[in-house]
């Protein structure tokens, strides 16, 4: 076997403007086993590139929970034709029999409609340490939360982009608390007890004349006016956005503003009680606002903003909106970005986190 050193550049494999490569070439010696992961073309709304790929633990053989390490220090993912190894982030892992669950994601450069994307993920060697890697997340990834508690510091949730957006939890009762989500863990936010997660001011998103906002969320209760994040005070200057704002009864509502002028588009009867939903939401300055809760969806291509406000305003929250509404939701996962992602990106993060088994299905367990 010939072993190159992906340090030196080879053409194709890495991107040499940067000091880390992109996309490495793997050796699997001291691996012992490996499944295979391919991702359907026939539910691929159209082609991207750089896509985090979430895999969960659905399909996996039952040996691999047994194999793999206890953390899942040994879990690599590659492309199984170019052997290109990818970025990854392991978001969770628990190993114990009965609660077996996985949350991986990967960086994977290309999906598309033209054929069935395969990777192949290995595991088996008890020596490996792979790091998580902020690289995971693309560069117009603003922030993206798992929601689990920071290892070790459970008064924090980090952001696990290189932006460093990090989260300070409310001090005491107003903390929420990690509980068990749809996609490893959760933030389970409780409105009686005044619970919210603080964020500094995302940089990447003011002034933005783009942005895109997704969620995997479970409405727990009724509450007019809660929020699942937001970045919006009460008097002008301040209106920038927020995300998922319940103003009526189920109703999924989303506002953009430039500090004083603000766009919303809402649908009524959708965000249901003690279901989980994919929600999100896109802005493009100057044309379009766009939500959605699942299958339903709303536009307002009137009046909308050309950017979010630019001022620094300390207002950013998660399950808190403006001073004193707050949320009675858990939350599972949640990202914003600086980009007006395209309706074929929304509807694979939609896929990756809420049906994975649609998306794509898991071989049999092989050996190296």
């Amino acid at each position: 076997m010939i072993r190159i050193d992906p340090t030196k550049g080879a053409t194709g494999l890495i991107n040499p403007a940067k000091s880390t490569p992109l996309y490495r070439c793997f050796d699997p010696w001291g691996w012992s086993k490996y499944v295979d992961l391919t991702v359907s073309k026939a539910q691929v709304d159209g082609d991207v590139t750089d896509f985090p790929l979430c895999i969960q633990g659905n399909e996996v053989p039952a040996s691999f929970w047994t194999t793999v390490q206890a953390d899942g220090g040994d879990l690599v993912v590659t492309g199984a034709r170019s052997g290109r190894k990818f970025h990854r982030e392991l978001g969770y892992i628990s190993v114990v029999e009965g609660s077996e669950q996985l949350e991986l994601h990967a960086r994977v450069p290309f999906i598309g409609t033209g054929r069935d994307e395969v990777l192949r993920i290995y595991y088996g060697n008890a020596a490996a340490d792979e790091p998580n890697e902020s690289m995971t997340w693309n560069s117009s990834y603003a922030a993206v939360y798992h929601m689990n508690n920071k290892p070790g510091d459970a008064t924090k949730i980090l952001d696990s982009t290189s932006n460093g957006n990090h989260g300070t939890k409310g001090a005491g009762a107003a903390a929420p608390t990690e509980v068990a989500g749809l996609v490893g863990k959760a933030q389970q936010f409780v409105a009686a007890n005044g619970q919210y997660i603080k964020l500094p001011d995302i940089a990447q998103l003011l002034g933005a004349t783009q942005a895109t906002w997704t969620a995997l969320a479970r409405n727990d209760a009724r509450i007019y006016d809660q929020c699942i994040a937001s970045d919006f005070g009460n008097v002008d200057g301040t209106k920038r956005w927020f995300f998922g704002r319940e103003n009526l009864p189920n109703m999924w509502y989303t506002a953009v503003g430039d500090g004083t002028n603000i766009a919303s588009a809402f649908i009524n009867d959708v965000y249901a009680v003690s279901a989980w939903h994919f929600v999100w939401a896109r802005f493009t300055g100057g044309v379009s606002l766009q939500t959605a809760c699942d299958a339903a969806s709303a536009t307002n291509d009137t009046s909308v903003p050309a950017a979010l406000s630019a001022g620094v305003l300390n207002n950013t929250y998660i399950g808190r909106n403006r001073s004193t509404v707050y949320s009675s939701q858990t939350l599972d996962e949640l990202r914003l970005s600086s980009v007006a992602w395209g309706p074929e990106w929304i509807a694979l993060e939609h896929k990756t986190l809420l049906d994975p088994t649609t998306l794509y299905g898991i071989s049999a367990e092989g050996t190296v």
